[in-house]
């Protein structure tokens, strides 16, 4: 008999490669909770200058040029410090190829505040990562682009503690000067658009079909793709005028920023994914690793993620280290 904890990482891991799952099983509810984990819910986003209201934060939305394009997100100013942490030793970071670079800029000041010296490993694959775990792989710290995964090891009792420190959602990106003249997402569906999509087996490409879903326009969308192509290349191609329109994550639109704008998604419909982060239970001395966990859901650690294009945490408000109304104090799922 399978015991409910496997059943429910089975259910999990089906919905992460994209397979069916039991009627039974429980997805991601948008401001709910998933194992524990509060999910993001999705937030407008503004499209043009001159709109901050839209955005959560200055820190948290992408700089506008005049004509309305999406220019790349500033990376934070740092503020010079009189000394560091005390050296804690090397950490191990688990971390899909998505989110690898947003873990390299961070790098600098997680050593800096916790003492700590990344050391990066890249997960191509979640459900080889694990079963390496179950069979005596050891690590650190998992960091997730989504919750299910963390939620599918805690099931296996392969991580505990996870925080939810990122928000993520879907962006609709057109050519700076958008000659298509696309006035919101149901223009997906227009005859003759020319969309270039990720490769379906990517999850971003699975959460575009679920949008286009909910608009009611998945045929007219499908019938508009005109090449499936690596995140770069898309990202090269609606920018140079190639292609007319395509679905990614926000925060990688706000990554490439020059030659984009931003197409408003209905608020509605848009799809969400909660960034986690939790330690390993094979992590040896643990309680050296939980500064990490505490500084990404602290203020400082908070407008640092933002920075990078990221939407604030689930549950909180948009943070700047400088704001002196901001807490202090970390997010009650740092706690020790």
């Amino acid at each position: 008999m399978i015991r409910p904890g496997r059943l429910r990482s089975i259910v999990l891991m089906l919905a992460l490669v994209g397979l069916p799952a039991p009627a039974a099983a429980q997805a991601p509810t948008p401001g709910g909770s998933l194992g524990g984990i509060p999910q993001c819910v999705p937030v407008e986003v503004s499209t043009s200058a001159g709109d901050p209201e839209s955005s959560p934060s200055p820190d948290a939305s992408a700089a506008a040029s005049p004509d309305g394009s999406l220019a790349p997100t500033p990376r934070p100013e740092r503020t010079p410090r009189p000394s560091r942490a005390p050296s804690a030793g090397n950490v191990a970071i688990d971390v899909p190829p998505s989110l690898a670079a947003m873990l390299e800029v961070l790098a600098p000041t997680i050593r800096r505040e916790t003492g700590l010296r990344v050391r990066s490993r890249s997960i191509p694959s979640f459900s080889s990562y694990q079963m390496g775990l179950l069979s005596g792989q050891s690590g650190d710290i998992y960091l997730a682009g989504e919750s299910a995964s963390v939620v599918a090891l805690m099931n296996e009792r392969l991580a505990r503690d996870p925080i939810a420190f990122a928000c993520d959602q879907l962006a609709i990106i057109v050519p700076a000067d958008d000659p298509a003249g696309l006035e919101g997402a149901l223009d997906l569906g227009r005859p003759g658009l020319r969309i270039v999509a990720l490769p379906e087996t990517s999850s971003v490409a699975r959460d575009a079909t679920q949008l286009v879903r909910s608009l009611a326009i998945e045929e007219a969308y499908a019938a508009n793709i005109v090449g499936r192509l690596d995140l770069p290349d898309l990202l090269a191609a609606v920018a140079g005028g190639d292609a007319d329109a395509a679905i990614v994550l926000l925060s990688d639109a706000r990554a490439q920023g020059d030659g984009l704008a931003l197409v408003s998604v209905p608020v509605e419909a848009n799809v969400t994914r909660t960034l986690t982060v939790a330690l390993l239970s094979s992590a040896q001395r643990p309680r050296r690793l939980r500064p990490l966990l505490a500084w990404l859901a602290s203020a400082e650690g908070q407008a640092a993620v933002q920075a990078l294009g990221f939407l604030p945490a689930p549950g909180s408000e948009p943070e700047t280290p400088d704001d002196p109304a901001a807490s202090s104090e970390p997010a009650a799922s740092a706690a020790p």
